[in-house]
């Protein structure tokens, strides 16, 4: 007779959460260091070689509206195929047409995230990947990937470092699957109805945003605060500023793990704009900077609100977009308080100024809300403040707008130059 052995039939990895967080937290800071894409490449291929307990690497890519797409490999194929990994890209909504439908993805070495094993399972590892045309060029619906290029662009001609904090909202409701079963449902039920900050430690939502909140600490997003927010059954978990392109991967990971977490409890995380009528939808404030040097040149402690005259001049395109009639430094037509919010509510541009400070450490900067908390909205809602902004460091002897006076004329013009 076959002795019995003890041994369990599978031994695939599980790291605890605060190894977890000191492991991503570590490749985070290689990430934001700059460190050579082939080196991370050479680090992270040696790590899955030699751990036996990973059993597949899950590659994930963004398509043109935000939304993720992921494919597991399994370990040993994707180490021998890894420059060679192609996929049909007549299957993703604004990509190739079906007669061109090859398309390539290229791993994305610096974005290597280890997973919590009790929410995405055992022996899995996550990482990015940029998507390629079959000749090995950039694939043009690629928004990660271009916002990738642009960034690395202007760090290699201005040595610029754009930061981003995002703050999403989104909604909880009973049941599973509970968006794709509407038709049957006829509607969405809350699972709390208190509203902003009203939350028992033991209730549903609180117990969601308690899981999620500890998924997200674990995968290095350096948590802040997390609340309900104002509608009911809604919640947002907030977490530090960091690089662009990692904010929008976050913005990605957010989504995915607080679905995952909702799964888990047969419940469903919503982030539809606008759901449920009669009570507030769900947005993503990004707030913005840039900085040079470890400087924030947002910050200007004699400016006006402590913001200074680059901050203003990249929201002031976005004004003149929205207002009629706005020029000449005018903004107290629009109801800015003295933190420099739109109190009417337009909120298109706000300055989220905290505690203001030179120092990156101490996030100042311009602040945009998108109605709906897509990730592709990093790319879309902010590259023409990014561009308005910058545009105007670069090139100071332009025709002015708002606070500098100048025509509104020459305010539009330059918001459309830098794609407003």
């Amino acid at each position: 007779m076959p002795t019995t052995v003890n041994a369990p039939l599978r031994d695939f990895l599980e790291i605890p959460y605060d190894k977890l967080e000191d492991m991503n937290l570590a490749t985070k800071e290689a990430r934001l260091k700059r460190v050579s894409p082939d080196k991370l490449r050479e680090k992270h291929t040696k790590y899955l070689h030699d751990e036996k307990r990973i059993k597949a690497v899950t590659v994930c890519f963004a398509d043109l509206e935000g939304r993720l797409h992921m494919l597991d490999y399994d370990k040993k194929f994707l180490l021998k195929s890894a420059d060679n990994l192609t996929f049909d890209g007549s299957s993703i909504r604004g990509f190739a047409q079906q007669q061109e439908s090859d398309l390539r993805l290229q791993i994305d070495w610096p974005a290597f995230y280890w997973l919590p094993s009790d929410v995405f399972g055992p022996g899995k590892v996550l990482v990015f990947a940029d998507v390629l045309e079959k000749d090995g060029t950039p694939y043009v619906a690629d928004l990660r990937s271009r916002l990738k290029a642009y960034t690395a662009e202007q760090f290699k001609k201005h040595a610029y470092t754009f930061n981003a904090a995002n703050e999403i909202e989104g909604f909880l409701f009973k049941g599973l699957n509970a968006e794709r079963r509407y038709y049957e449902t006829c509607g969405f039920e809350f699972i709390s109805t208190g509203g902003y900050y009203h939350s028992l430690p033991g209730d549903p939502l609180r117990l969601f945003i308690d899981s999620a909140a500890e998924v997200q600490r674990a995968m290095g997003f350096q948590n802040e605060k997390d609340h309900p927010e104002v509608a009911p059954s809604q919640f947002e978990m907030n977490y530090s500023y960091t690089e662009v392109n990692i904010a929008a991967d976050q913005v990605l990971l957010y989504k995915l793990l607080c679905r995952q977490v909702a799964a888990r409890m047969d419940l469903t995380a919503s982030f539809l704009p606008k759901p449920v009528t009669g009570v507030n939808g769900n947005g993503m404030h990004t707030n913005i900077s840039i900085s040079k040097g470890g400087k924030n040149l947002f910050w200007d402690a004699k400016g006006q609100d402590q913001v200074s005259k680059v901050a203003w001049n990249g929201c002031d395109p976005v004004f003149a977009n929205i207002v009629p009639g706005f020029a000449d430094g005018d903004r107290g037509r629009i109801g800015l308080g003295g933190a420099g919010q739109i109190v009417d509510r337009l909120r298109e541009c706000q300055l989220a100024l905290g505690k203001a400070n030179e120092l990156t450490g101490l996030h100042a900067g311009v602040d945009h809300e998108g109605q709906g908390p897509d990730a592709a909205g990093v790319v879309l809602h902010l590259l023409p403040v990014l561009l308005s902004v910058h545009r105007r460091v670069l090139q100071p002897d332009r025709p002015g707008c708002g606070r500098d006076g100048g025509r509104p004329e020459d305010c539009r013009a330059g918001a459309e130059r830098a794609g407003g």
